[in-house]
C-alpha cells in the first residue's frame, strides 16, 4: 500500500470458500476496518460475475482477501 493513508486504502474481500456469507466477510476484514480502510466486497461463490464486473471489483483495490479453503 506504499505510503497511503489508511483512509485511502482500498480492501477487496472475495468470500468464495465461505460462500460470501456476511460473518465470514466480518471476521476477515474487521481490523481492516477499524484502521480506517475502505472494505468492497465481491460476491462470486455461487455464480461467476460477469467480466466486466470482475474488472470493476479489482480496479484501485490495494488489498485483496480471498478467504481460506478452497478457492477454485
Amino acid at each position: 500500500t506504499g505510503k497511503k493513508k489508511k483512509s485511502d486504502i482500498n480492501v477487496l474481500y472475495i468470500g468464495t470458500a465461505t460462500y460470501d456469507l456476511d460473518g465470514p466477510r466480518h471476521n476477515q476484514t474487521i481490523r481492516f476496518k477499524e484502521a480506517g480502510c475502505k472494505i468492497h466486497s465481491l460476491d462470486c461463490a455461487l455464480a461467476k460475475p460477469p467480466k466486466k464486473k470482475l474488472e470493476a471489483a479489482l480496479r484501485n483495490k490495494d488489498v485483496i482477501i480471498i478467504s481460506g479453503g478452497t478457492s477454485l
